[in-house]
């Protein structure tokens, strides 16, 4: 399989070379976008949800409903929905769309989609339905799903959801998912091997072809072998990597406030150092933020008040900037020293430093530990790390996301704790409960004041101390526009080409 992947590789890049010599080189047709890490898969149920993979699956693959540049909701292959209850969403499903294999998107396969991301072993989507308790057929193209309880922001995890062809994963098995595409996205997949991932446009994409015909998705830099092989008269590269990547004078910087935030958490179980409210204060005051946001892309990171950005809805402006105080952070450690080991991803190396130096000066001595990915997940979760490094992406755009995922306490059967390692039940007693009646709250108007008293409440007791948000970046060069999105998506189809005049 690895030779044939490689062959139909090899052509589709001969392909483009050829294309490339035949018309004129001011005609560029491929938009080549490097990032930082390689896709984890293309199954777009089992991959994995880090920042690149779901970036190239939501090229590829849509939900009932997707997000805009501001990560407000908008419709997508649902045309529209309604809520007889609190406990129902009826959805109508958008007809005449047509799917990679060029069959037509039924309500069968928004059925099948969704019970696949519900009940497959290796679903990476089943906290995302855990509260749905039946997915039914209503009729032609419409579909209804029904959760145990009420749930304001199920829509909004909806996004997240692909819908993929029924009659392609049941004829052809899931594994063919792993190289081909069956969504309804403006592309297809058209090519994978390690480290890359080739687009071409969906021709008959229900919102109108996009404007660039091709796409390569590779892991590297501007100058690293292994994008050689993409250069051609008619290819362009978008460097989305860190800032600090050497690239081209002529390149345009795009920067804008990121959606992820970093923050440092605890255990917070009876005999952890982190368990006594004043400690976590004093490491909250300890930290140097200003090293920090140094260290940030560009050196132009945000301190943020909260685990949410502004944009997310629920975000409070009554919380403010943690002080930074080393003398205050003593008097609250009194004449408690410890040492504690200081868990991070190799993608959080750099910020160990900072971090460690910040709480040696106040008595806690932090020795950071670099763990690969998968080693580091496994650590927290069997609980045997007390101080730990993690980012969250808040993707609905709404901070019930962070509050169900890791502020509640770790609650399995119902979905909720997915990424609390604290190891403590409910550690300001009732916040649970508050997070709980803010999801069931289905009015807009009293649930974003619900988010942000929880915000609040998880803020001022350090259940999680915010260390960094920061700003997105995408270097183009001149002759091509693409606007940052608030979600950090890179979705080729709302890039162009700029012609030689300057027109698109």
């Amino acid at each position: 399989m690895r030779v044939k992947r490689s062959v139909v590789l090899g052509v589709l890049l001969a392909a483009i070379a050829g294309a490339a010599c035949r018309r004129p080189a001011e005609s560029p047709d491929t938009l080549v976008v490097l990032a930082d890490r390689d896709v984890q898969g293309l199954d777009p149920h089992t991959a994995g949800q880090v920042l690149e993979t779901q970036s190239a699956l939501a090229n590829v693959y849509e939900g009932l409903v997707s997000f805009d540049h501001r990560m407000a909701m908008r419709p997508a292959l649902a045309e529209g929905w309604t809520n007889p209850d609190e406990r129902t969403w009826d959805f109508t499903i958008r007809e005449g769309v047509k799917l990679h294999d060029r069959e037509t998107l039924t309500e069968e396969d928004v059925i099948f989609s969704l019970e696949r991301a519900r009940s497959h072993p290796k679903s990476v989507l089943r906290v995302a339905l855990a509260n749905v308790t039946a997915i039914s057929w209503l009729g032609p193209m419409r579909v209804r799903l029904t959760t145990k309880e009420p749930d304001s922001y199920l829509i909004a995890r909806l996004r997240q959801v692909f819908v993929v062809s029924k009659r392609f994963v049941t004829t052809q098995g899931e594994a063919a998912l792993a190289t081909r595409s069956a969504g309804t996205g403006p592309y297809t997949v058209t090519g994978r091997e390690e480290g890359t991932v080739l687009l071409s446009r969906h021709e008959t994409y229900w919102g109108g072809p996009a404007a660039i015909a091709r796409a390569v998705f590779v892991s590297g830099t501007l100058d690293g072998k292994s994008v050689d092989r993409f250069r051609t008269p008619r290819s362009r590269f978008a460097l989305s990597v860190r800032i600090g990547t050497p690239t081209p004078a002529e390149y345009v910087e795009e920067t804008a406030p990121g959606l992820g935030v970093l923050y440092l958490g605890f255990d917070l179980r009876e005999g952890s150092p982190f368990a006594a409210p004043e400690v976590r204060e004093a490491v909250t005051r300890a930290i140097d933020y200003g090293r920090l946001r140094k260290l940030a892309k560009g050196g132009d990171g945000v301190t943020p008040t909260q685990v949410v950005p502004p944009f997310v809805f629920g975000y409070s402006r009554s919380i403010g900037v943690a002080p930074q105080d080393g003398e205050a952070a003593k008097l609250l450690l009194g004449k408690r020293t410890f040492a504690v080991d200081l868990d991070l991803r190799a993608l959080n190396a750099p910020f160990a430093p900072v971090l460690a130096e910040s709480l040696e000066a106040v008595g806690i001595r932090a020795r950071p530990l670099v763990h690969p990915e998968a080693e580091f997940f496994r650590k927290l979760e069997a609980g045997k790390s007390a101080l730990y490094v993690l980012r969250f992406f808040c993707w609905t755009g709404d901070a019930q996301e962070i509050l169900d995922e890791v502020i509640h306490s770790k609650d399995p059967a119902r979905g909720l704790g997915e990424f609390n390692f604290s190891g403590a039940v409910d550690p300001v007693p009732g916040l649970d409960r508050m997070i709980e009646d803010a999801r069931w709250e289905l009015h807009p108007e009293l649930r974003v004041e619900m988010l942000k008293e929880i915000l609040a409440r998880a803020m001022a007791a350090r259940l999680v101390v915010p260390l960094l948000q920061e700003r997105d970046a995408l270097y183009l060069p001149p002759d091509v526009e693409w606007p940052l999105r608030a979600d950090t998506m890179r979705l080729v189809a709302e890039a162009r080409f700029r012609s030689p005049s300057g027109r698109r």
